[in-house]
């Protein structure tokens, strides 16, 4: 928005409103040892950090202010997915588990379950906020091939796929989550136990199990 108000500040008819010569001589000495920054500041800044440092210093006369204003929005916003997509797969603690999940910058399809527990669920086991021991084991610093399930005897890693896929703790509530997705998605039985994790997850069926 500062951008598109500085860019019609600039095309003011300067006969008439002493305030855009003031602006565009301002423009050309920004005062460099300020501890806050300037309107002008910041839009140089946000032009500069976006590619489109030419426009500081060409003829603006001629610039849609809407227009540019659009192409920036979409700029700073692929910029910031890129940003958010990149932190999630250089994160090996916290985020590891649910940069499998986001793969897609969208609204997630179980935001729209009615349940709210089960909304709060799925939230949990997506961002690893969750009592299973790969977490649990990560706040006591073990080792992740230590980080076992105390609920069967598969002595297997308690992680979000082995909880949701393989623990015979679960059986049961496993067998109709499982009925129903396949039901939804006939290959699901096809499916790897990592890869039914993350269908589940992302694609939730319509059940009361989980």
């Amino acid at each position: 928005y500062i951008v598109k108000f500085w860019l019609r500040l600039v095309q003011i008819d300067t006969t008439s409103h002493p305030l855009q010569v003031d602006a565009l001589q301002l423009q050309h000495s920004l005062p460099t040892n300020t501890r806050r920054r300037t309107l002008l500041q910041r839009v140089k800044s946000i032009l500069d950090h976006n590619g489109y440092s030419f426009l500081w210093n060409s003829d603006n006369s001629h610039c849609d202010p809407e227009h540019v204003g659009k192409v920036l929005r979409r700029r700073l916003t692929d910029m910031y997915i890129q940003t958010f997509f990149h932190a999630l797969l250089t994160d090996s603690g916290k985020l590891r588990f649910y940069a499998k999940c986001k793969t897609v910058y969208n609204i997630e399809r179980y935001l729209d379950l009615a349940d709210f527990e089960l909304r709060s669920a799925i939230s949990k086991i997506r961002v690893s906020a969750h009592p299973l021991e790969i977490e649990r084991g990560r706040y006591r610093k073990l080792p992740v091939c230590e980080r076992m399930c105390k609920y069967c005897s598969a002595n297997a890693v308690e992680d979000e796929t082995h909880f949701i896929s393989n623990c015979s703790f679960y059986d049961n509530e496993r067998k109709e989550l499982f009925a129903q997705t396949t039901k939804i998605h006939p290959n699901f039985s096809k499916l790897t136990d990592k890869e039914k994790t993350i269908l589940l997850l992302i694609k939730v069926p319509k059940t009361d199990k989980f």
